[in-house]
């Protein structure tokens, strides 16, 4: 019983199951305020708007110091431990939203549950991308934000029915970081110290170096690409209900389409594997044209249904980039750094949901097309195609690296492997992947490298034929 991971064992349902509450946990706060948000200054007479915004708007701002520091904390702290620590204290936060009855309490609250799930969103990416490997590991991405984004939509709805009945009903949602703690035991023997993996890698105890434990050119590559689909993405809800309301619509289209958002999400996160299948190589560059295609269709017409289309089809090539950056982005630093480089990668999703209305609404400034209602989608459509462009031509003419990354050592003239090693390289890593320690590495022969390259198939990316895998179910945590 269980789920295949990719390394000849199955990991129990009940820890996939604890890791996927992991994830929601790190998407839920702020949801508990958003339906009771026009009752606010009901329940509590004198507060301000912005009072009620900062509600909303402190778990995100809160999140994005703390998934930084919960990177940093990861590379030197156990990741259990850590991960019991942030539920609890987001579980905390959520038991005092049942006793609060000012305002200022409330913002209080909210920042405390937002640190709670900043730390923990590294953590929930780097214990996902530790257990599983290959193609395993990409399925389990997608089926991470397909359930995300499904839970997400579920929630919204029932939050809603459950503020009619009391305001206070919805903070239940925020007492839902305790399970992970509760199913903790299960998930402890999938979870190394950073401070044993250190000695493993290295053979001895030796001062943690990110620039040697991570390929960062790599790593900004994917962190801009992530950024940028996401920057579009909002731009898509964010705009649609003003666009519509001059065309004539009510506030419930501008809902439905919305809708169509995380559906276009979900679905894909469902497919990725046999998409990434048909994308293969051309992925980036399939991935901005879909999204090009979407703007395109919601431009040429003031048809809700040909909006839809274009609607679904942007955020069904969000819903494949988003996973298979996070996929890709575990692969360009070794284990005992992968949740400081996840805290980059996640970094980019607040920055792109802060920067989009501010770029847009300042190029509307500048342009002097207040006045025009699909401009942010004309602005979003000319961004992309010089973004499909730029990935497209750099695909097209990328030249084979002069170096490799390994892991502890960072860049390493090719010229100093073996011919066939080389080859290996030249052949699968045009732009300077990990390969894995020096000393692994030089057990690779001709042979095992020609067997890891007949493998790659199934894989988004190849991975090193020497690539050490991540600890076996009976590596227990001490």
């Amino acid at each position: 019983m269980g789920v295949k991971t990719g390394k000849g064992w199955n990991l129990p349902t009940i820890v996939l199951i604890d890791i996927y509450i992991i994830w929601v946990v790190t998407s839920i706060a702020g949801l508990a305020i958003s339906p009771i948000e026009g009752e606010l200054q009901k329940i509590f007479p004198g507060s301000t708007q912005l009072e009620i915004q900062l509600i909303t708007t402190m778990p995100s701002l809160a999140c994005i110091p703390f998934v930084f520091i919960g990177g940093a904390m990861g590379v030197k702290f156990n990741n259990l431990w850590l991960i019991n620590i942030s539920c609890l204290v987001f579980f905390a936060a959520g038991c005092l939203f049942f006793l609060a009855d000012k305002m200022w309490q409330l913002i209080a609250l909210s920042v405390i549950a937002g640190i709670g799930a900043g730390v923990l969103s590294p953590l929930s990416v780097t214990v996902l991308s530790n257990i599983f490997t290959g193609k395993y590991k990409t399925k389990q991405f997608g089926i991470t934000s397909a359930l995300l984004n499904a839970v997400l939509v579920v929630a919204v709805i029932v939050t809603g029915y459950m503020a009619e009945v009391n305001w206070r009903l919805p903070f239940l949602w925020y007492l839902l970081p305790i399970l992970p703690v509760i199913f903790s035991p299960w998930l402890k023997k999938y979870i190394v110290e950073p401070s044993k993996l250190q000695k493993e890698q290295a053979g001895k105890k030796a001062k943690f170096d990110f620039a040697k434990e991570c390929n960062i050119p790599a790593l900004v590559k994917y962190c801009i690409f992530y950024g940028f689909i996401t920057f579009a993405l909002v731009s898509t809800s964010l705009f649609i209900p003003f666009m519509l309301q001059t065309y004539g619509y009510k506030s419930g289209m501008a809902g439905d389409l919305t809708s169509v958002v995380y559906f276009g999400i979900m679905l894909s996160g469902f497919l990725l594997n046999p998409i990434l299948g048909i994308l293969k190589k051309t992925t980036f560059d399939m991935i901005l044209l879909g999204m090009l295609v979407g703007f395109v269709l919601m431009v040429i017409t003031k048809s809700p249904v040909i909006i839809g289309i274009g609607i679904f089809i942007g955020a069904f090539f969000y819903g494949v980039g988003q996973p298979y950056a996070y996929n890709m982005t575990t692969t360009v630093s070794s284990q005992v750094a992968s949740s400081l480089t996840m805290a980059w990668l996640i970094i980019m999703n607040s920055v792109g949901m802060l920067m989009c209305p501010v770029i847009i609404n300042l190029a509307e400034s500048i342009f002097h097309t207040k006045d025009i209602p699909a401009f942010p989608y004309y602005f979003m459509l000319g961004l992309t195609v010089i973004a499909w462009v730029g990935v497209f031509l750099r695909r097209l003419f990328k030249r084979k690296p002069k170096k490799a990354f390994v892991f502890g050592k960072g860049f390493v003239e090719i010229s100093t492997f073996p011919a066939d090693q080389q080859a290996y390289i030249r052949a699968n890593y045009a732009d300077g992947y990990e390969l894995a320690t020096i000393e692994s590495l030089g057990k690779v022969n001709a042979d095992t490298a020609a067997a890891s390259s007949a493998s790659s198939n199934d894989k988004p990316k190849p991975s090193a034929p020497s690539a050490p895998s991540a600890p076996s179910p009976t590596s227990s945590t001490k």
